[in-house]
This record gives structure tokens, sequence and C-alpha cells, in this order.
């Protein structure tokens, strides 16, 4: 039974780091498809990246609760070592960064998840091998009426460990032709040519994506008017109480915001892009922002923070969308948390006047007053999503002003 165990390590683990590992892969050649690294597709390396380092990291982990039975451990290795020293006493390998990209992190972790990979599928096809073995032995000696001999040594794997069902892998892209598939590096070997053939070419882009990387600029109208926001040649169309997204390039952006009948509302110059995390254009300030966390398991609920001004940084798991009803976490873990920015569920400041008009947003007195720009607290006991608001007990905190109905 131990070896049955162990056959199941060893495959679903080959199968979660394999799956990682041609995810990373498909993102990587569809980021590349347009010649043009951005900031948010850098972002989404880095994510992927992490999985993959996250995963080879468990596998090292993992290394001192493997054990192989004399048998199989002979076959895996011609030197019969123990499962710890093939996998080595080190793994070098943190989770990328932007520039980590420029540095050849990618050929970096190849030289150790194909090691990795390729121990797993040998592991999982000799234990499978001594299985079949195991249980041959066993029924021709009930056959013949004699004892079978005493038994070997137990298999040992980690309590816990993922499991990757089928039809529960990362979603990619449907199916393409020959040549397509190679265009994307769908599946291990498709990765593995295209990593021969872009060798020379993949630190240089990634280094030209530094120099000229385009931000995915957030753009958030808490007015209650159309506006038309361009920045660097791009425009888009922002209804009331909507958000967009708008390509700029790194660094200080001039934008110029009007109405839809072209009268200029706003004229501003971004700071450093470079520098902020999902970056957020609020237009005129008109409404704050709240930034909050889902908490998953048993984890503390945590309190969500009031974000104010013309420019913010986002850095936030999800931007203007909810966050999942549920995520999945390690084994033995307590829980997790999700962050999201969202704008509060109030009527869009009805006029442009930041500095204390009716209706209007004002960023000295913290909080929201439909009746003047004056006063009041953050955001209290936090912002529920779920509830279209703020709960009640927001509304116990003396500094809260009720949005009018």
């Amino acid at each position: 039974r131990s070896l049955m165990h162990l056959l199941h390590y060893a495959e679903h683990t080959a199968a979660n780091l394999t799956d990682a590992v041609t995810y990373f892969e498909h993102v990587l050649a569809i980021v590349f498809a347009d010649g043009n690294v951005s900031k948010s597709e850098f972002r989404r390396l880095e994510e992927d990246g992490a999985r993959v380092a996250q995963t080879l990291r468990q596998v090292y982990n993992d290394r001192t609760s493997v054990n192989m039975p004399d048998e199989v451990q002979k076959r895996v290795t011609k030197d019969a070592i123990t499962w710890e020293a093939l996998i080595g006493p080190e793994l070098h390998l943190h989770p990328p960064k932007r520039n980590d990209f420029a540095s050849d992190w990618i050929n970096i972790a190849a030289s150790w998840w194909s090691p990795y990979i390729g121990s797993l599928n040998a592991l999982a096809t000799h234990v499978l091998d001594v299985l079949i073995e195991t249980e041959e032995t066993l029924m021709q000696a009930l056959r013949e009426g004699r004892d079978p001999g005493p038994a070997p040594l137990p298999a040992g794997v980690p309590t816990n460990y993922p499991a990757l069902p089928y039809g529960q892998e990362l979603k990619r892209q449907e199916r393409l032709g020959w040549w397509d598939r190679f265009q994307v590096a769908e599946g291990f070997a498709g990765g593995a040519m295209r990593f021969v053939v872009a060798a020379a070419v993949l630190a240089p882009a990634f280094m030209v994506g530094l120099l000229t990387a385009q931000t995915d600029l957030y753009v958030y109208n808490g007015t209650a008017q159309t506006v038309v926001v361009s920045a660097n040649g791009n425009t888009v169309y922002v209804m009331p109480d909507s958000h967009a997204t708008i390509e700029v390039p790194d660094g200080e952006v001039p934008i110029t915001t009007t109405n839809d009948s072209g009268q200029i509302v706003e004229q501003v110059t971004s700071p450093d892009l470079s520098s902020m995390a999902e970056p957020i254009y609020n237009v005129q300030s008109a409404r704050p922002l709240i930034r909050y966390w889902a908490a998953y398991g048993s984890v503390p609920d945590r309190e969500p923070e009031v974000l104010q001004g013309t420019f913010i940084e986002g850095d936030a798991d999800h931007i203007f969308t909810e966050p999942p009803s549920s995520v999945s976490t390690s084994s033995g873990s307590s829980g997790t948390y999700r962050s999201a920015i969202a704008a509060p569920d109030i009527d869009p400041a009805p006029v442009p006047d930041m500095n204390g008009a009716p209706g209007g947003y004002d960023p000295n007195g913290g909080g929201y007053d439909p009746n003047g720009g004056g006063g009041g607290g953050g955001a209290g006991n936090g912002y529920d999503p779920a509830a279209g608001g703020f709960p009640p007990n927001v509304q116990d905190d003396p500094n809260w002003q009720k949005p009018m109905d």
C-alpha cells in the first residue's frame, strides 16, 4: 500500500509542477506576441513565475519526507542514493521581480524545473514497475502456498501535498494549429523548443521592455458626467461612476480630461508611474476609493483603508472587481486574504468643486458629505461590497457622515 501512496505522490507532484511550468511558458509566449512587454504583463509574469518557484520550493521542502524502498531507490538512480540526496541540499531560486527577467531568471528557473520534473517522472515510472512486480510475486506465492518472505521497508511520503485531479489544470487558450502551438509554446515540448529558438533574444527583449515599458493606468470617474481622458495619444471614454484603462508610458504623463462636449474638466501631470503599483487616476479626486481585504478561513478581519487624491497606488489583488467567494489554501493554513479596491456605494459627485461645494468630497475632512464638503472620519469598521456599501456598525461611528438617500 505504501508503494501506491508513493506512486500517487510522484504522479501528482510531477503533474502540478509541469502544469505550473507549461502555463508560465504559455503566458510568456502571449506576452511576447506583440513585441512589447507592458507593466501589467510584467506583473503577470511575476505572478506566474512565482507559482513556478513556489511549486519547486514545495518539492524541495518535501524531499526529507520521501522514502524510497531499496528496490525503487536502485532503479531511480544508478548510485542508489536517497530522494533527499537526489533533489539536492539547496534550491537557489526565488520568485521573480521585474528586473530578474533581464538577468536570465527564466533560464535559471528552467535549470531547476527540468531535473525536478525528470526525477519525479522517473520515480513514478519505477515505483509502478516495482508495484506490479510485487503484486506478481505475492500472487505467485499465494498460488504455490508458500511464504513470500519478509516485507521490505515501507515507502514514505509527505503528510500533505497538493493533488491535481484530471481537468483541474490551469486554464489556457483553446488548442491551436501546429505553427500557432509553436508560437504560444503550448505543451512542455513546445515550450522547450521555444526556449531553444528564443534563447538569444529573451534577455535583450526584456531589457527593452524595462526601458520602454508601458503602464495600464486605471481611470475612475466619480463625477456625475461622462468624461474623455486623453494621454500619450490614447483616448478613453468613462461613464459616471465607472472605470476604464488607458495605456501610457512609464514616467510622468500629461493627462487632459474633458466632458463629452469638449470642455476641459481637468489637466494634470501624473507622478512617476514607474514607481507606482497599479496606478489609478481618480478624475478630479471626485470620490474616495476603499481598499479592503476579503478574509478566507479563520484569519481575523482587517480594517479597510480610505484612498483619496488624484493619483492613487492600486497595489491590490482585485481592482474594481470583487474577490472570489472562496480560495484554495495550503494544508494547515489558518486562512488568507485577498485585497480589493472599490468605490463606496454613494451617488456620484454632482459638481466638480473639491473645495467644500455641495455634494463634493473634501479630502481634508476625510469623508463624503452630500450636503457639503465637510469632514468625517474614514471608513470606520469596514467596507462591505457584498452588502452594497458600508455595514450598519460603521454608521455608529460619530465621525462617519451618512450619505443622504
